[in-house]
């Protein structure tokens, strides 16, 4: 993948990442210990020490362990010397300002994608350790005593932070469900000096609370500030946030996946059609149309519905497998036991079109055969008939899954695959954001000049 111009230089990047819920710091672990050897200690301190001596001998530039990874958010960019205030400290042991409630096991990186790193609670630079705990962001030199160097606040309790070590600028990311997302948002535009993006993971629920004035998470008049809008839809929702709330970029970031995570397994068929989604209101007459109608039709076939919240009056066919709850490590195994597999797309999504589901991108990985009801915008991701078959007929359905030979079932599996390889991986998606943050930093300076706040180097 090319180096982003913005990574050029040799300062440090920290890329704050702001997401939903609380995050604790836990750098590294206390030493291995079972039921019959436990390592006893003296005190909750002494426990700590633990943690941050495990965390200097673990931490790198990718991170450590095995956690949390980055699931949407916008981000900014702002050169390290100005995205944020810091403070100058003394040296100080790292203990006094490192300190957080102990949770369970061991923070790190979810690499969605093997050889992309992804934010984590603490990265090195050289000699600097650099983590985020206690709503701050702070710098440290590696030692026998760590020594604190600088640190920035990172704003309420509420908002989770995670950085990334690139070069010498800050990222700092903000999404559509952050709690008091706007509030956030305002925090970004006033302090980040470069490029200020708003990632929203799903435009038509956004875009409908924006017009009864009810998102919790982003005020129409920040809409113009973000220098670019990423956006989960495509197609006139875009339009819709350039001509109507005034965003200087909008467009569209899908989601993607990992295909060595999603891939094609020798298994044997165990589904002639299955359905994976939690129950929905406004999906329940496609599903039944599409699968449980076919079901009652064809009694020698099988099929299967994975997903929660289902009421219990709902008649399920005899020929319907009903799986309550389908953990994402199997979500690849259920793709694969199945010929063909369903997707049905929520009402809003398929009023806005041009929205898919990381389920589309999923199935297809695993050269699973897709049936689909239609929406503007399908026949881009995919070619109907060859990749995809999209139908909102029950009829349709049940001809291809007994009737379709099966050179032409496969052929439209690998298709589906193949389209994913070339298009839509993890790896794309990263290409695709740094094209857009040049089109965005391009256009920046001639529409959003913004104060730059005193500040002081990470570096000594």
């Amino acid at each position: 993948m090319p180096s982003r111009p913005v990574a050029a230089g040799a300062g440090v990047v920290a890329a704050l990442v702001l997401a939903a819920g609380a995050t604790t710091l836990l750098p590294g672990a206390a030493p291995e210990a079972s039921a019959e050897a436990l390592v006893p200690y003296d005190s909750c301190g002494a426990l700590l020490e633990q943690y941050r001596a495990e965390l200097e001998k673990t931490a790198t530039p990718w991170g450590f362990g095995a956690g949390f990874g980055l699931h949407g958010g916008g981000f900014a960019s702002a050169e390290s010397r100005s995205a944020a205030t810091l403070t100058a400290a003394a040296p100080q042991p790292a203990g006094a300002s490192l300190d957080q409630s102990a949770g369970a096991g061991v923070t790190g990186t979810n690499l969605q994608e093997r050889g992309v790193d992804e934010p984590d609670l603490a990265k090195t630079s050289g000699d600097l350790l650099l983590a985020v705990g206690q709503n701050r962001l702070q710098v440290l030199r590696r030692g026998p005593v760590p020594e604190l160097l600088g640190s920035a606040p990172l704003g309420r309790e509420s908002w989770n932070a995670e950085l990334l070590v690139d070069g010498d600028r800050v990222l700092v990311i903000v999404g559509s469900y952050v709690p008091d997302g706007a509030e956030v948002g305002e925090w970004v535009q006033s302090v980040a000096q470069g490029v200020v993006a708003f990632y929203d993971i799903d435009t038509p629920v956004t875009l409908a609370q924006l017009a009864r004035a009810e998102c919790p998470y982003l005020h129409p008049r920040l809409i113009p500030h973000y220098d670019l809008y990423l956006s989960f839809s495509g197609g006139p929702a875009l339009r819709t946030l350039e001509q109507r709330y005034g965003s200087p970029l909008a467009l569209p970031l899908y989601c993607s996946v990992d295909p060595q995570r999603y891939r094609p397994e020798s298994l044997e068929p165990r589904y002639d059609l299955g359905y994976m989604g939690t129950y929905s209101d406004d999906r329940q007459p496609v599903l039944e149309r599409l699968l449980l109608e076919p079901a009652a039709a064809w009694a020698q076939g099988r099929f299967a519905v994975a997903g929660p919240q289902y009421p219990e009056e709902i008649a399920w066919p005899e020929n319907v497998e009903r799986i309550e709850h389908l953990g994402p490590a199997l979500h690849g195994r259920f793709y694969n036991e199945q010929r063909f597999t369903l997707n049905v797309t929520r009402a809003d999504m398929v009023a806005a079109g041009w929205s898919p589901s990381v389920r589309l991108f999923e199935a297809a990985a695993c050269a699973t055969p897709i049936v689909s009801d239609p929406w503007d915008g399908l026949e881009t991701l995919f070619e109907p008939g060859e990749e995809i078959l999209i139908t909102q007929s029950g009829a349709d359905v049940l001809q291809w899954i007994r009737d379709m030979p099966e050179e032409r079932r496969r052929r439209i599996g690998e298709g589906g695959r193949r389209r994913i390889l070339a298009e839509h991986t993890a790896g794309h998606r990263a290409e695709t954001l740094e094209r857009y943050f040049e089109r965005a930093a391009r256009r920046r300076p001639a529409h959003r000049p913004l104060p730059r706040p005193a500040a002081v180097s990470i570096h000594p």
